[in-house]
Formats: C-alpha cells, sequence, structure tokens
C-alpha cells in the first residue's frame, strides 16, 4: 500500500511538471500549486520558506546566495564546498556589503533595532551604526529538550521572531515549535511547547498574542490529509495558555466564509504569518477596526482579515492587489502597509493602501535601479518620522526609504557563509525601537567599590 501510494504521488507531480511546461508556466513561481505539491510528495505541512533554497544551504540555519548590488557573480565551487563540510567551519565573515553601509543621521529616524537571523537561535540589539548594543542567545535543546512540534527541523535552528521589553526580557518564536521567555541576560524564565510561529504581539495589560498551529484532521476540509490549523493563542506573562481562537472556524462562522473557497484541500490552509492588536485608530471610520480587535495575514490566500476576539468572529477582510503578503499593518490614518512579496513582476514592492477605499496611497519597490525581491518572509514597518523600514529577508538586507523614494540607511546581515561570503543568513526582520527605548541596562553593572575600612579605635578584636 505504501509502495502504491508513493506512485500516485510521484505519478500526480509528473504530470502537474508536465503540464506546467506544455503551457509553459514554471510551478515554482506559483507558489500555491508548488507548495502544495511539495508539501504532498513530502508528507510534511511544511512552511513554504523551510523549503526554499534547501540545496544551498549550510548544514544548519536558513541561508540563501546573496545577491551583491553590483551584480557580481557567485561561485558555485564554494557554495559544493559548503555544502560538503560542517556548518561551523563553513562560517566566514562577509568580506563587504555587511552590516550598516549607509546611513544618513539627517534623515533617518534614530533609534536602535532589533533583528533575528537564520543563522542561529539568536537576537541582537544595534545602533544606527550597527554596534551591539545587546544580544541574546538560547539554544533549542535547552530550552524545549525531547520536543518537535509541527514544522521542519529548521524551525529548532534560529528564531522566526523576538520582541524586547524594555527591561530587557525577550520573548523569541522558534518557528512551528514554541515561545520562550528570556531575562536580559539570557536565562530562560520560561518555555512553552506550542506550535507558536512567524509573529507575537504584546498587550496593554501584558498578555502575549500569539500564531500557533496544530495538525488536524477535519472532515469538513479535508477526510484523508492532515492538516495545519491555525490559531491566535493568549499566552499569559508567566507563560501560561489562556486562550485559544481558531482562523478556519473564524472564517467559516462569518459572512467572510467564501474567501475559505481559495484554501488549498489539505496541508498548511493558511499560512497565517502576523498579527496586530488594533488600537482603535480608524475605528470612527470603521468599526471593524475597534481596539482589541486582531489583524491576520493569510499569504497563502492573498487575504488580510479582522478577527474581534470576544466573538471569535472574522469582522473584516480584503483581497486582491497584491501576493504572498507579509507584515500588514494599520496606521493611525487608517491606510493599511503591507510587504507584498510577488505581486509586482520580479520584483517586491511596499504598498500603503486606503482600507476603505482599496486605492494604493503609496507603494516602493526600488525602482529600475535598485529593485528588491524576497519570495519569502520580509518586513516593513512605517517610522515616527514617515520613514519605511524595509526588510529584503532572502538578500539579508535592511532598508529605511523615505516617501520621496531617497534611502537614508542601509544593513546586511553580517552573518554570512561559505569561503567568500556567498551565502547570507536569512534576515527575518529588522524591527525599529521607539526613540526613548531604554537603553540603561544594556550597560554593564558597575563593579562595587572596594574600599578599605580603618577600624576605629575600640572596634579591634
Amino acid at each position: 500500500m505504501l509502495r502504491l501510494a508513493s506512485l500516485k504521488k510521484y505519478g500526480i507531480l509528473v504530470v502537474v511538471l508536465a503540464l506546467g511546461v506544455s503551457i509553459g508556466i514554471d510551478i515554482r513561481n506559483v507558489p500555491w500549486a508548488f507548495g502544495r505539491v511539495s508539501s504532498w510528495l513530502t508528507g510534511e505541512a511544511a512552511a513554504p520558506e523551510a523549503s526554499a533554497g534547501a540545496s544551498d544551504e549550510p548544514a544548519r540555519g536558513l541561508w540563501n546566495r546573496f545577491r551583491p548590488p553590483d551584480g557580481g557573480s557567485i561561485d558555485p565551487a564554494a557554495v559544493q564546498k559548503l555544502k560538503s563540510i560542517g556548518y561551523l567551519s563553513g562560517y566566514s565573515a562577509a568580506k563587504r556589503y555587511e552590516n550598516v553601509t549607509l546611513y544618513d543621521p539627517s534623515a533617518s529616524f534614530n533609534a536602535p533595532s532589533l533583528y533575528t537571523s537564520g543563522h542561529a537561535p539568536e537576537a541582537f540589539l544595534i545602533d544606527m551604526n550597527g554596534k551591539v548594543l545587546h544580544q541574546w542567545r538560547y539554544e533549542y535543546d535547552r530550552a524545549l529538550p525531547g520536543h518537535l512540534g509541527p514544522s521542519t527541523p529548521s524551525g529548532t535552528q534560529h528564531w522566526r521572531f523576538a520582541s524586547v521589553m524594555p527591561n530587557g526580557d525577550l520573548l523569541a518564536i522558534f518557528e512551528g515549535q514554541g515561545l520562550i521567555r528570556l531575562d536580559r541576560e539570557s536565562k530562560l524564565l520560561w518555555s512553552l511547547p506550542i506550535g507558536a510561529h512567524h509573529r507575537l504581539a504584546i498587550a496593554a495589560n501584558g498578555d502575549i498574542y500569539v500564531l500557533t498551529r496544530e495538525i488536524r484532521q477535519i472532515d469538513g476540509v479535508n477526510s484523508v490529509d492532515p492538516i495545519l490549523e491555525d490559531f491566535i493563542t493568549v499566552v499569559s506573562p508567566d507563560g501560561k495558555v489562556k486562550s485559544s481562537i481558531s482562523l478556519l472556524s473564524a472564517f467559516a462562522n462569518s459572512s467572510y466564509r467564501p474567501v475559505l473557497d481559495r484554501m488549498p484541500p489539505s496541508g498548511d490552509l493558511f499560512h497565517t504569518n502576523a498579527l496586530q492588536i488594533l488600537d482603535g485608530s480608524g475605528s470612527e471610520r470603521n468599526p471593524a477596526f475597534a481596539a482589541g480587535n486582531i489583524l491576520v495575514s493569510l499569504p497563502l490566500l492573498d487575504a488580510i482579515a479582522i478577527v474581534d476576539p470576544a466573538r471569535e468572529l472574522v469582522v473584516w477582510s480584503l483581497s486582491g492587489q497584491w501576493r504572498f503578503q507579509h507584515t500588514p499593518h494599520l496606521l493611525p490614518d487608517g491606510n493599511i502597509l503591507m510587504f507584498d512579496n510577488r505581486g509586482a513582476v520580479e520584483r517586491s514592492r511596499i504598498l500603503e493602501i486606503n482600507a476603505l477605499s482599496q486605492q494604493i496611497v503609496w507603494t516602493y519597490d526600488g525602482g529600475d535601479m535598485h529593485p528588491f525581491f524576497t519570495e519569502f518572509n520580509g518586513a516593513s514597518q512605517r517610522l515616527p518620522n514617515g520613514n519605511t523600514l524595509v526588510t529584503e529577508s532572502e538578500n539579508g538586507r535592511a532598508f529605511e526609504v523615505t516617501a520621496s523614494g531617497h534611502v537614508t540607511w542601509e544593513f546586511y546581515n553580517p552573518h554570512r557563509a561559505g569561503s567568500r561570503g556567498d551565502l547570507i543568513a536569512t534576515l527575518f526582520e529588522v524591527q525599529r525601537m521607539a526613540s526613548d527605548f531604554p537603553l540603561d541596562w544594556t550597560k554593564p553593572e558597575p563593579k562595587p567599590e572596594h574600599k578599605v575600612v580603618q577600624p576605629q579605635a575600640g572596634q579591634q578584636n
């Protein structure tokens, strides 16, 4: 039976590939089709980015071929050599285009930045010049020993997302595996073996809202193959699960149920990759934007949605002008900013859209001289000065750009591999902190001054 099932899978794959070739389509450029076939074939409900570029990765971590801005070539022999040796022995510093390569203090929003990278379970807080102000690190086997959640093994090798608190505590996600909280000295405060993935947000009361997933079999969705069901899970500050909302049920029980007609029949249904706790901005224009509601992103459906957690219902949804989006964020003026991975031709772009009229208010794609592209991951953040911070994940690059398209700050991931730095670790997201973010805890505590005290008369023993 197993051999027959395998032949069936390979036969269908061959048919799909042949059909694509016959009509001139490379299914690798049709992400929903390629992801569905590859997941079915391997029997794994893996996230798309977990399999992207796998043949070019070192033994550990998440790496991509670096695309130099000057169009320099990559040495295939160096890549093959790297594949044949261990992770640490293949690790070397980049020779160029690393750390901060451009900085205009007069036009940038000057504040620290936090980033996570595909090279290791670490997070770094850096200043505008790229100097490391603080570093956190904690290995998966120490945090969640013996646990393996609904994800590929790469989820144990790095942190997909991290969030730093004013006191230096850090929340970090092992993709598909779990959530941990560290103090500023990287001491583990607690770990939670749930299928946490992609992103979290901290509410005003300290509760942690995190995306989670579970492998389920639901007859109404697929009576044969398992699916990945996504949830919004609320965790207390001390690491206890308080509640979970099924996004599948939130759609199915709402007036937006027809959106589900676009989801794949099995495997990863939504690949939910972002959430934002709304602060009430724009609620006078649309009650769906009420404070406490949650904006989520479902890239496999090219859709974004707002969930009312009290009713566990989707109360608003929008799609149509983007493909495989990341980090949609409702701005105070009611517009939505997002990283549009595949909505433009051969490049990614940043979109700012009027959520009510659906008109594009602002877009940036780098132009013909400086295009950027990342098939997976990617992020955008609107800064208080009106600039936008962009993370081009697969090329390990982040940059700050003005509304007129002037780049004021640029950063390349310094974590590289290969004898010539040909591979660059995925830069999941660079987050700019507030200008008044406290940094006193990043400085080493002063050692107590040792004083020799002379005993007074009559005190000697």
